[in-house]
């Protein structure tokens, strides 16, 4: 699988782009993002009656990811990974799961698979060309990715998210050693990490995962990224675009007919309705009918 391929959320991708192209539209970052990744070199893109060279408008979105992504006080980081991660395993292990325990978990979890994200979608770029970028940061990107994949499963091994739940002796004694592991990796500063046999002993070593390789395809998981990105914003552009019987009707209301138009789609939920055990009843359609009408109907009878 392509790594990431199920992340649910792709915003800091159109994001990035919004940053770079403050003044774009919905359709216009659309339109960058699918031709920065597939048009070739030479390709003009066109921005509010402005021609944007494609491989200049690429490098400039790739040095925008990785400064933002990439670039920041990495001691400050590493340090505050390593003490989130002794907080939770300590406040998960000491008898008694409470609410804010359950949150501190779920939400450090969430922080850093976002930050995974995008650390290695500032590395895909390195890697894939659209900027020049030195080994060293590289180098350094790859060993931050594999720690936070290495504090990710430490979590999820050895810390439980169910509020309310009773931690017995047992679990407690299996967590104590893991909390003295990483209080004193922050000791001993940044750069340092648990050898790869404690690592391998633990379940938690990444020094071979094969989407970290040099050789590994990362100009096509750019392309799937982009992809799936394109795919998120076309679905809810057609989102918006269902809704739009609102502006519909309050458009027509004025004109003395918007009820017309709630009859309309009244009587066809009613013919869906009737279909309903038929071979060809349309179900998503059914639904976005009914909820159209449901969410629009109120404000005018």
């Amino acid at each position: 699988m392509i790594p990431y391929e199920n992340y649910n959320d792709f915003s800091n991708v159109r994001d990035v782009v919004k940053d770079c192209f403050p003044d774009a539209n919905e359709a216009q970052l659309q339109t960058i993002l699918r031709e920065v990744v597939f048009a070739p070199d030479d390709y003009e893109i066109d921005y509010n009656g402005q021609k944007l060279n494609r491989k200049e408008t690429a490098k400039k979105i790739s040095e925008h990811i990785c400064n933002n992504f990439a670039l920041n006080d990495l001691k400050a980081e590493y340090d505050d990974l390593l003490e989130c991660s002794a907080s939770i395993i300590k406040h998960t292990n000491d008898g008694y799961i409470s609410e804010e325990d359950a949150k501190e978990r779920e939400d450090f979890l969430n922080k850093i698979n976002k930050r995974e994200f995008e650390l290695y979608l500032a590395l895909g770029v390195l890697h894939s060309g659209y900027v020049e970028g030195e080994n060293s940061l590289k180098n350094e990107l790859i060993f931050r990715i594999r720690r936070l994949r290495e504090m990710n499963d430490l979590i999820r091994k050895y810390s439980r998210g169910e509020k309310g739940l009773e931690v017995g002796r047992a679990e407690y004694e299996r967590a104590l050693p893991i909390y003295k592991k990483l209080k004193s990796l922050k000791g001993l500063g940044y750069g340092y990490n648990l050898s790869r046999k404690e690592r391998i002993n633990l379940g938690i070593d990444h020094d071979e995962d094969e989407d970290l390789e040099e050789d590994f395809a990362f100009s096509d998981w750019i392309k799937r990224l982009m992809l799936l990105q394109l795919r998120r914003m076309e679905k809810i552009n057609n989102m918006t675009n269902t809704n739009s019987i609102r502006d519909f009707c309050q458009r027509d209301e004025k004109l003395g007919y918007a009820s017309t138009i709630l009859d309309d789609v009244n009587n066809k939920i009613s013919e869906l309705r009737g279909t309903i055990q038929k071979r060809r009843f349309d179900s998503g359609r059914f639904s976005m009918l009914e909820e159209a009408y449901e969410t629009n109907g109120r404000n005018f009878f």
